[in-house]
């Protein structure tokens, strides 16, 4: 019997030799079911989906249930993921694979005692598997149970010292233990291991953020600038500005700091303005909006700005937190306080902690004029 032919129980004849039965086929079952496991496999999840979905009282393997299922997860179905992956275990109760994958369908959605609880399961089949150990790690650590999670990622470390992930995660864990050393001693690790076998789990990133946070900041910058060359992610390019302006070079700093609005929280904040956003354009006979983006004490430090922006021609609105408002409308260089932007009487925008970018500040160009 074929591959895909295995994937199905044999049913018995219920027709004559050489008539067709009523229903669809094992052969067209099979033939459908190969086309969704290929189109799955190829990352074509809504395609799969459709192709899955036409023989879905057909499949009875566990192996098609959870393609099946995680295909609908990566779609944004955890409700059907879940229904699908529980027939997989109906069919295999003692298989880890999708004792593993409900649990990760519980964890995506926060489920966290659920998630739990099949990682556990699935571990009492295969106490081995790195990726189980790191997943209830990463459980547990949410939980605040630092203890157990370093227990599980020391099983996993025991299993491969090599595992760049294990390692990257105990960081993890002693940076939230207050163990500076161990943390970058654990970051380290990490970093060389996923040099040397060609993995990518960004551990630069947390291996440069504690160095910072030990006050080498030097030895940071150096290790974010070697390694954005070649994985030149979010995480890092906003790590290289927080480096850089500690380290008083302010230009360089404040370019990489717009990488703070491809991160969360703020990228779900990106305004969705029909004006052009302002990046040094002439403000002669202009209006601009100064749009608050995060605390107050951001927007007390950098409304400073304001002046500089009405010396170059500039009517400077400034849309911020009620509970500045009165002390704004009192602030030099703010010609109005709003809660609401009106695109027509607007020309640009311009977020405040973007303003010190368009500047060029440097330590030497700071104002200092502050209201």
């Amino acid at each position: 019997m074929s591959l895909i032919g295995k994937l199905f129980k044999q049913k018995a004849p219920d027709a004559k030799p050489g008539r067709k039965p009523s229903a669809l086929s094992e052969t067209g079952t099979a033939q459908i079911l190969a086309r969704a496991s290929m189109l799955f496999a190829a990352g074509r999840n809504r395609e799969a989906l459709g192709e899955f979905a036409n023989v879905e009282h057909e499949i009875d393997a566990p192996e098609s249930l959870r393609d099946y299922a995680w295909a609908c997860l990566l779609t944004g179905d955890a409700t059907s993921a879940e229904r699908l992956m529980r027939r997989a275990i109906d069919a295999q109760p003692d298989q880890y694979e999708s004792h593993f994958r409900l649990g990760a369908i519980f964890h995506v959605q926060g489920l966290l005692d659920e998630a739990a609880a099949c990682f556990q399961r699935g571990l009492e089949f295969d106490p081995s598997r790195s990726e189980c150990l790191l997943r209830l790690s990463d459980v547990r650590m949410a939980t605040g149970d630092l203890t157990d999670a370093e227990a599980l990622l020391r099983r996993a470390i025991a299993n491969d010292a090599t595992n760049a992930a294990a390692w990257s995660q105990l960081g993890m864990v002693a940076v939230r233990q207050e163990r500076d050393q161990d943390a970058l001693d654990a970051f380290l690790r990490a970093a060389q291991f996923e040099d040397s076998q060609g993995v990518d789990f960004d551990s630069f990133v947390n291996l440069a953020i504690n160095l910072r946070d030990a006050g080498r900041i030097a030895e940071a910058i150096e290790l974010y600038e070697s390694s954005l060359r070649e994985r030149p992610s979010v995480d890092g390019n906003f790590g290289y500005a927080v480096a850089l302006l500690q380290f008083g070079k302010l230009a360089a700093g404040w370019q990489y700091w717009e990488f703070r609005w491809l991160r969360q929280p703020l990228l779900a904040m990106r305004p969705k303005y029909e004006i052009p956003g302002w990046c040094g354009q002439p403000l002669n006979g202009k209006t601009i909006l100064l749009r608050a983006e995060q605390g107050i004490g951001d927007v007390i430090q950098f409304v400073r700005y304001a002046p500089a922006l009405r010396a170059l021609g500039a009517t400077v609105h400034i849309g911020a937190f009620s509970t500045l408002g009165k002390l704004l409308e009192r602030t030099d260089g703010i010609d109005r306080v709003t809660r609401s932007i009106d695109a027509d009487k607007v020309d640009y925008y311009v977020h405040v902690l973007s303003l010190p970018r368009v500047f060029n500040t440097e330590l030497e160009t700071i104002p200092a004029e502050v209201p």
